[in-house]
Parts: structure tokens; C-alpha cells; sequence
């Protein structure tokens, strides 16, 4: 009896460690080839493009060491509550909720990867009811910096000037709205 329990404990936590385990680097392959879609995987020569946007950015900049961005435009309603599901499957993956606005039409998530007083990885997701953008930073960052710009919208300051960047229209999250 006490071996087939150990068989059955084992086979249970093979299944579960081969689970759906979403990531953000699955997230940005999966859909970096559909259409109408602005993908950026910036390279370490552009962080300094980038930090020159402000002191914090140029603070943020320094401790980057992959930036991906991602832009799903124009998106039926149907699509994005795949892509909501989705995200929301890469957050249920250590992340912690920094801040959620949920609209009837809009919803802006930012969330963190945390050890400590240390934050490891952001991801800004908004999806204004057409268009989705996932901005993902990985570094070490402080804590109360990530804070701090999570209350000045720096983070989406970041997102339109990768979207001006980009010659794209600006996507207003309805953070402010």
C-alpha cells in the first residue's frame, strides 16, 4: 500500500511540474509573428537611448539586462480575453499585483517579481478594449524606485516613448482617464 501511494504522490507531482507554465519569453515567441503586432526586444545598446528620457529612466536603465515590449493592435474581443488569460497565466507565476485598474473597457496591470527590498522583474500590461501592450523589465531594481514610477506613470512613459519610437499611436491605458 505505502508503494503505490509513493507511486501515485510521484506520478501526481510529474504531472503538475509539467504543468502550464507560462512565461514571458513564451508570451513575447507566441505572438511576435501575428498580425498586426509591433514586437521589441531592445538590445543593450539601446538602454541608453532609453535612459535619457528622465533621471529616474536613467536610474531604471542601468540595471536592465532584457526589455521586451510587445504591441497587439486592433484585436477582436474574443482575442483579447485569450491574451487577458494568458497574461494573466505569466502573473500567476510568482508575480505580485503592484496595481490593477479594471474599467468596463480598459485594465492596466502592474505587476513584480520580488526578493526582499529587491524587485527582479516588472511587467505592465494594458488593454484599452482593441490594443494590448506588455512592457517587461528584468534587472534589479529598488524596490521603492519601482514604486515610485509605478505612481509617476513612468512605466508608461517608457511604453510611449517605445511606441514613438516605433512610430506608433500612443496607448492610453485609462489610468488617468
Amino acid at each position: 500500500m505505502k508503494r503505490t501511494t509513493t507511486l501515485f504522490l510521484f506520478s501526481l507531482f510529474l504531472l503538475t511540474s509539467c504543468g502550464s507554465y507560462y512565461s514571458m519569453n513564451s508570451f513575447y515567441n507566441d505572438h511576435k509573428n501575428d498580425s498586426n503586432v509591433t514586437a521589441v526586444r531592445v538590445p543593450q545598446f539601446m538602454f541608453a537611448v532609453l535612459s535619457g528620457l528622465s533621471p529616474e529612466m536613467n536610474g531604471l536603465m542601468g540595471t536592465v539586462n532584457d526589455l521586451r515590449y510587445i504591441r497587439l493592435e486592433k484585436n477582436s474581443g474574443y482575442r483579447m480575453q485569450l491574451i487577458d488569460q494568458e497574461v494573466n497565466q505569466i502573473l500567476d507565476q510568482g508575480f505580485i499585483e503592484a496595481f490593477r485598474k479594471n474599467k468596463e473597457d480598459a485594465k492596466t496591470v502592474y505587476a513584480v517579481k520580488e526578493k526582499g527590498p529587491v524587485v527582479h522583474e516588472v511587467v505592465t500590461y494594458t488593454n484599452n478594449g482593441t490594443d494590448v501592450s506588455v512592457l517587461y523589465l528584468k534587472g534589479n531594481f529598488d524596490g521603492n524606485k519601482v514604486r515610485e514610477m509605478m505612481q509617476g506613470n513612468d512605466f508608461e512613459s517608457l511604453t510611449n516613448a517605445l511606441n514613438a519610437e516605433y512610430k506608433l499611436s500612443p496607448l492610453t491605458s485609462g489610468i488617468i482617464n
